[in-house]
């Protein structure tokens, strides 16, 4: 056993040095007591312990408080403690002292030495911020590097870990874990984790690295991570070499598969390593296995029965239950697993802990199988009119110049003065491993005041979340459109509508009461299905595209900090040029696929861009000094769009945000490398303006990942698509099948032909295609072949709900295309679709395209790839067979979500120099993974 080193001696000044070490070590236990021993609530002895006692002068070397008799006093309390409660778990409570007082590492050192016989020592945090969602298999992360120099491969697939812990690299896609590993010190761990492209999360972090600065300097940048990663618990460990990780890794997933505690479980594992372990009560009980065992027995119980739950043929017997009926279900499993909880076998790694882990994975795949829209809540609000300083109840329409506030929550019917009118699928959210959940709500009204006002709902797993108030006062008499917009994850989950009126005064408003009260109507409503939206990658940014109640087009920018509202109309300019150019690019694809620095190509380029980076002034550059929104889109890498009207699509694809283009300028040197590196090199960026260069890696569509959704009000219908969003467990489309081709009659013969053999040169890898003539034909095709891609290049007419298309002199109206028209039954995957807007005559109306995508997504396409721009016939059918190429091409070589696989697609046309592409557009979740 080592000796005490000097550092740790400082604590008890003088009198200590008469001590030896045993007694040194009971002595200091002895003295920070603070109170009798307990009961934990994850079972085993407890006590708590203070640092008060070494705050102030007197904890230093001289230690004038201490004398003999007082060390010998606190040595017999220690043996009093130990004789009641042996090795007990030590809760450390520290307040730091303005100056002196002992180093918290120092405490801790002592506590864990073999002398003072105890279980567990950790530091008691208290993190409101802290994101309790602990699951089973527990996900484990780690930065790229870091994943190499720690071994983690190996502990993935080896030992008591690959049983209990699913391994993953830290990605946007596997941004949220249980346990987050980092390597250095705790401020470069920080700083990593701030200067990451997307939100970290973790339930407990394990800082792996040099812990040389005492705790007083290393506690504010600990608390800073904890509440960036919205953590329950940090350990900081110091090992020699980082490689020295892996076996204390998995004799720590050993105590874990024990149901050991979380906290006694660091201890036995990384004892003599340990600086400190700072954890919440919470997170121990969290982690606790009969915890698990619980709260998965109450999600089996609540799976329907039709549910599709496979086991292995192992999990039962590892518990002790094969053979027994009621387990065979996942109903009496839950039931068997709630009352057995704690007597579970745990004695070795193969049983209990596993058993939980494969029985949550079945689970998690049943809950997808069978996610669908199953509301239970409904958006509400109350309405206040402020008067005199009192907030009172007031369903009339607002008076002008008078304070009002709007009170938005979740919760059953009847709860608030005005109810929406759809139901929020709030039993769809992952209530397994979260009692609550965090969403962000924005409420806005641009033809009253500028600024969107933010706020969140905390919404429990029952009853009503707690109230998000907004207060305003209107501006000028007229209709009023208040916008809701409810946003997790930087992703739009609803918006709902407050339409009254405001009047000019009280009596007015008195008098038209009945007519206009206030009512709340939901809009939109994108995901169906929000049960593992934690699954689901989190997005930079959104934009919401609607208008004002005047029918101005205006845009909503929000990112986690924030949001700001620009106007459309005083762009309608950059975006007139803009589709006009695409339009041009679409209609002599020839002349624009000759080489990406050859003439046509390049004064294209710097005609868009120059368009672009106005685009990017007006609705970025503008607002960077007024909301911390315009940074967070500007930084974005992954944005989702929602437009709220059919309206032409606005060509945000073509934000340009490097420094506009000289009319000389040329296409940079390093462009073909940029885009397929995926990025620019620093030095290469253009500083001056005008630039010198024009780089296609400067357009957003190119940069970014782009999530688009539309909504078109006349068809009645949210714009979600039950059972065809992309949930965990549920997200592929595969590409490999047939194909399904169809064209309107304005398609000339020649081009028809040209369109089939292109598209049968793209499709080559997957499977043969199948042209069709008629909508008849079209449905038995789809129920035959059960096609994977379908190509359409329809012509379009009317408006509304009575919107047609066209193909081969066939006419089907939009409403009569349901699930039918795209896969023969719901349990088939879903197909591919690209639907290019077809015209002949030029006069195709851009509105009546998006009409089409929001009754396509309706009726179960889960993405629809098109273009901004519609195109004449021939040209169209060019169009179609370079995107099949380009696309089947990237997925051939890597598969991956659509959202990547459409800009990489993108990227590599781009080389090609086929401009056509800059238009190309997807609508539907990006989340989807295509596969061959």
């Amino acid at each position: 056993m080592a000796k005490l080193h000097d550092r740790d001696k400082q604590l008890l000044g003088n009198a200590g040095r008469a001590l030896d070490d045993v007694a040194y070590v009971e002595a200091v236990a002895g003295l920070g007591l603070s109170g009798k021993s307990r009961i934990f609530s994850s079972g085993g002895p407890a006590v708590d312990f203070s640092s008060a006692p070494w705050r102030g002068p007197s904890a230093g070397p001289r230690g004038a408080r201490w004398s003999r008799q007082k060390l010998l006093g606190a040595i017999g309390k220690w043996h009093a403690v130990q004789a009641e409660a042996p090795s007990p778990r030590v809760v450390v409570s520290h307040t730091p002292a303005k100056t002196g007082g002992a180093d918290v590492f120092s405490l801790f050192r002592i506590l864990t030495r073999p002398e003072a016989r105890t279980s567990s020592v950790f530091l008691n945090a208290r993190l409101p911020q802290a994101d309790l969602r602990w699951q089973m298999p527990i996900r484990v992360g780690a930065w790229q590097d870091d994943y190499a120099a720690f071994g983690l491969q190996d502990v993935a697939t080896t030992g008591p870990a690959s049983g209990i812990m699913r391994f993953h690299e830290l990605s946007r896609e596997h941004a949220r874990c249980e346990v987050l590993v980092l390597h250095g010190t705790v401020r470069t761990a920080l700083q990593q984790i701030l200067a990451a492209p997307f939100a970290v999360r973790a339930a407990f972090v394990l800082v792996v690295g040099p812990m040389d600065a005492p705790w007083r300097q290393t506690e504010s940048l600990a608390n800073a991570l904890l509440a960036e990663t919205q953590a329950a618990g940090l350990s900081l460990i110091s090992l020699e070499s980082p490689s020295q990780l892996a076996d204390r890794f998995q004799d720590w997933a050993a105590e874990l598969s024990h149901n050991t505690p979380l906290d006694v479980s660091l201890q036995t594992a990384f004892r003599e390593a340990a600086v400190l372990h700072l954890l919440t009560e919470q997170l121990i009980e969290a982690a606790a296995l009969p915890t698990t065992a619980r709260m998965l027995g109450a999600r089996l119980g609540a799976l329907p029965r039709s549910a599709a739950f496979d086991l292995p043929k192992e999990t039962l017997d590892r518990i002790g239950l094969r053979g027994m009926a009621a387990a065979a279900r996942p109903a009496g499993l839950g039931d068997e697993l709630v009352s057995r909880a704690f007597t579970l076998p745990f004695d070795r790694e193969s049983r209990g802990g596993t058993a939980l882990a494969e029985i949550s994975t079945a689970e998690k795949a049943a809950r997808a199988g069978t996610t669908g829209s199953e509301p239970n809540r409904v958006l509400q609000a109350d309405v206040f009119a402020i008067r005199e300083g009192k907030a009172v109840k007031d369903t009339r329409p607002f008076v002008v110049g008078q304070p009002h506030r709007v009170e938005a929550f979740i919760g059953p019917p009847g709860g608030g003065a005005l109810q929406a009118d759809k139901q929020f699928p709030d039993k769809k959210l992952d209530w397994q491993n979260a009692d609550q959940f965090t969403l962000g709500v924005i409420f806005s009204e641009p033809n009253q005041w500028e600024t969107p006002q933010t706020g969140e709902f905390v919404l429990g797993r029952y009853g009503t979340s707690d109230r998000c108030g907004f207060d305003f006062t209107p501006t000028k008499v007229g209709p009023f459109r208040g916008r809701l917009t409810i946003h997790y994850r930087g992703r739009v989950l609803q918006t709902a509508l407050l339409e009254t009126r405001v009047e000019a005064s009280r009596k007015d408003a008195a008098a038209a009461a009945r007519k206009i009260a206030p009512r709340l109507s939901v809009e939109t409503q994108i995901h169906g299905s929000l049960t593992t939206l934690d699954d689901r990658r989190r997005f930079d940014a959104h934009l919401v595209l609607n208008k004002t109640v005047d029918g101005k087009p205006t845009l909503q920018a929000a990112g986690r900090d924030g949001a700001y509202i620009s106007s459309l109309d005083k762009i309608d300019k950059q975006l007139e040029k803009i589709s006009a150019r695409l339009r041009d690019v679409a209609n002599d694809a020839k002349r624009y696929s000759t080489g990406l620095t050859s003439q046509p190509c390049t004064e294209m380029l710097v005609k868009l861009a120059t368009e672009g980076r106005e685009l990017f002034g007006r609705l970025v550059i503008d607002y960077i000094d007024v909301s911390a929104a315009a940074r967070t889109l500007r930084d974005s890498e992954y944005l989702q769009i929602v437009a709220t009207k059919p309206d032409a699509v606005i060509p945000l694809e073509l934000v340009y945000e490097y420094k506009s283009p000289a009319a000389n300028a040329k296409v940079c040197p390093n462009a073909q490398k940029a885009l397929l590196d995926g990025h620019c090199p620093a030095d290469c960026v253009p500083k001056d303006s005008p630039a010198t260069h024009v780089c296609p890696m400067g357009f957003w569509g190119l940069r970014k990942v782009i999530e688009r959704h539309v909504h078109n009000p006349a068809l009645g219908h949210e714009a979600y698509v039950e059972a065809v969003e992309a949930i965990a467990g549920r997200d592929v489309i595969a590409l490999k099948g047939p194909a399904l081709l169809a064209a309107s009659k304005n398609v000339p013969s020649k081009a028809r032909k040209k369109l089939e053999a292109s598209v049968v040169k793209g499709w080559k890898t997957s499977g043969a295609v199948n042209p069709v003539g008629k909508w008849a034909q079209w449905k038995t095709t789809v129920n035959a072949k059960k096609p994977t891609l379908l190509v359409a290049l329809p012509h379009s007419s009317g408006a509304d709900a009575e919107i047609s298309l066209e193909i081969s002199g066939d006419t089907l109206e939009s409403r009569f295309i349901d699930e039918d028209y795209l896969r023969p039954a719901k349990d088939r995957p879903p197909p591919l679709v690209l639907l290019m807007g077809c015209d002949v005559a030029g006069t195709g109306d851009a509105r009546t395209y998006t009409s089409h995508v929001a009754q396509f997504r309706r009726s179960g396409a889960p993405v629809i790839l098109g273009t901004l721009a519609v195109i004449e016939g021939g040209d169209a059918a060019t169009a179609a067979g370079v995107i099949v190429e380009q696309l089947v091409a990237v997925v051939k070589k890597e598969p991956a979500r659509f959202g990547e696989v459409l800009r990489a697609a993108k990227r590599q046309a781009m080389t090609k120099g086929l401009l056509m592409v800059l238009g190309l557009i997807g609508f539907g979740d990006a989340d989807w993974q295509l596969k061959l």
